[in-house]
């Protein structure tokens, strides 16, 4: 079966005989202590953990995809360069050349909550030269429906399968570090020279997303480094020039 994907960035449609496409490579981008990501090496670092405080105010805005398929008009994502502040944001070097991203990234954050439930955000951004952040994707998933399935998903999927079945509801124990996977949306999208790949972590989305712990003085730590890193894989292959 064909499928077509508007390519953002790019200015024209692209067709592919499948999906996932095929010749695309998930490349591992490690989460770092100093708020970077590090293309995989294959060494860990010295285990860190950061700290992030939920701001409840946090946004996609009153545009974004969501909002548009309840009768809003078109989607529209403004530059996110406001947002920064209120997410845990992870920023790769800039690329060295044009670069495609299709398909669906998925994240695996090593995570202590202080709350025994919560909602995680993750964003998948395009840093501009001139600083501008441009939306690409994203994933949510509440805390309570972490647990990853040992059973095969009834369909093909990207990334781990939760069921979100009702036996497999689980507070989360507050401060007790476990591995929280979120698959994103797919996309398809052209990163240009000298932009950079950023990942942004909340813990809300205002006016889209009901909060699941009313606004509080609370949020979660995320590992970094170690044996066990925080990372996001991204189908991601640079363009023959």
């Amino acid at each position: 079966m064909r499928s077509s994907r508007p390519t953002l960035g790019d200015g024209q449609w692209q067709t592919v005989g499948k999906w996932p496409p095929q010749n695309v490579n998930l490349k591992r981008f490690y989460l770092t202590p100093d708020k970077g990501l590090a293309l995989g090496s294959g060494t860990p670092t010295a285990p860190a953990t950061l700290h992030y405080r939920i701001d409840f105010d946090a946004t996609t805005g009153p545009a974004n995809r969501w909002a548009t398929q309840n009768g809003g008009g078109d989607v529209v994502y403004d530059n996110r360069t406001g947002q920064a502040g209120k997410m845990l944001s992870f920023t790769s070097a800039p690329l060295t050349a044009d670069a495609d991203v299709t398909g669906h990234p998925v994240v695996a954050l090593k995570l202590a909550s202080d709350q025994p439930d919560g909602l995680v955000h993750a964003y998948l951004e395009d840093v501009a030269s001139d600083g501008r952040v441009t939306y690409l994707t994203e994933g949510v998933l509440r805390l309570s429906r972490r647990k990853i399935s040992a059973s095969p998903p009834p369909y093909w999927q990207a990334g781990p399968f939760q069921t979100l079945a009702r036996a497999d509801y689980a507070p989360m124990p507050p401060g007790r570090m476990e591995t929280v996977s979120l698959v994103m949306f797919p996309l398809s999208a052209r990163i240009k020279t000298g932009h950079r790949i950023r990942v942004s972590i909340s813990g809300a989305d205002a006016g889209v997303y009901q909060d699941v712990v009313p606004p509080c003085a609370c949020g979660f730590d995320v590992g970094l480094g170690g044996a066990d890193p925080s990372y996001v894989d991204v189908p991601f292959h640079l363009i023959a020039r």
